[in-house]
């Protein structure tokens, strides 16, 4: 039996009514229920820091008493939450708020908890129990194994955390242990993810950076961009001459040598540019688009023909970005030469820049 239009229309309204009730009822629930679970949750808090207090003041049968406790509690999410909450509250964080002595414990029974317990559980509870440990020392040897294998896990929070935890550590030997290990394995691991670890490193940088060097052409792409990213955010100038060798080696990756050209737009090095300026016409044109970018960095009064002629190339990235260099840091004279040329490229390039880069400046200064 065919239904007609109108009848289509009242059962969609009701549909629709229906949809707004059940949101309206469960925003209700939630809204009631929020105090219960925020008051269960302290009450979770309270519990932990009188067991956390309990097991570093005990010893023997006592302290693996209230460690099994401490084991029920944190099997779920709620219960590794509360657990940070309460050593937060106790001076976790920071690092003179609590006692050496008690600090040690905690860290011994994390471990060993993570160890034995937690890598097998939910991998929400790994990850945040992972966090809770960047403030103990990785001296266990199981521990680091444990760490590394983490990094072989499918689900990124737990990679994550336990890239984080590694970062902090002042291990070098575990840091460059890590890099192999991520060398070797298929899960990816993002530029900035590698170059954040690398960044929050806190033990001896200049020789992980030196070992770092040293070891660059047996690493993956994604480790030697992060190097160099690293090099670049730490404005390493040790490193200029031997990251100018990467960025003019044809044989190395493309994505790598765009890293290496990037470097010197943080550290100058206004003798390398003569040879760097010669990409603008390169055939792989994002060569040409970074260096422009790059030579904003420098007096370009130089640069201007091959600037110029950049303007002329057939991709609007390279045009756009030697059009931008231009206006932002030629002379006036060349500027206004810029604009008159006859081709028809660098012509409606340059125009184009000069007329954004004025509404630009325009509102700024509105």
């Amino acid at each position: 039996m065919l239904v007609s239009f109108h009848e289509s229309y009242l059962l969609l309204v009701a549909l629709c009514a229906l949809f707004c009730v059940l949101t309206m009822f469960y925003s209700l629930y939630e809204h009631l229920t929020r105090g219960i679970r925020r008051k269960r949750q302290n009450r979770r808090v309270a519990v932990l820091k009188g067991l956390l207090a309990d097991y570093a003041g005990s010893q023997g049968a006592k302290r693996e008493r209230y460690g099994k406790k401490l084991s029920h509690i944190l099997k779920k999410p709620n219960g590794v939450l509360a657990l940070t909450t309460a050593l937060n509250e106790i001076g976790w964080e920071d690092s003179a708020g609590m006692d050496p002595a008690t600090r040690r414990i905690l860290c011994e029974l994390l471990t060993e908890k993570y160890i034995h317990v937690y890598r097998k559980e939910d991998e929400a509870v790994q990850g945040m129990l992972i966090s809770l440990l960047t403030r103990c020392d990785a001296s266990s040897s199981r521990l680091k194994k444990s760490l590394l294998q983490n990094l072989e896990a499918k689900n990124l929070l737990v990679r994550i955390e336990t890239m984080r935890y590694i970062s902090v550590q002042r291990n070098r030997k575990l840091m460059l242990q890590v890099l192999e290990s991520i060398n070797r394995q298929p899960q990816y691991f993002s530029n900035k993810l590698l170059t954040d670890t690398l960044l929050e490193f806190r033990g001896n940088r200049e020789a992980l950076l030196e070992e770092l060097w040293e070891n660059l052409a047996s690493y993956s792409r994604n480790i030697q961009i992060a190097v160099i990213e690293m090099l670049t955010v730490l404005r390493e100038e040790m490193f200029a001459e031997r990251i100018c060798a990467v960025a003019k080696d044809q044989d190395k990756d493309k994505e790598i040598r765009i890293a290496a050209l990037k470097y010197f737009q943080t550290v100058r090095r206004p003798e390398y540019m003569k040879t760097f300026v010669q990409y603008l016409m390169d055939p792989v044109w994002e060569y040409g688009a970074v260096v422009a970018n790059v030579l904003r960095s420098y007096d370009c009064t130089g640069f201007f023909e091959q600037l110029l002629k950049g303007c002329a190339s057939r991709n609007w990235y390279v045009r756009n970005n030697c059009a931008r260099t231009i206006v932002a840091c030629c002379s006036q004279e060349q500027i206004e030469r810029a604009v008159c040329v006859e081709d028809r490229y660098s012509k409606d390039s340059i125009q184009y820049v000069w007329e954004t880069m004025g509404r630009e400046e325009g509102w700024h200064n509105a």
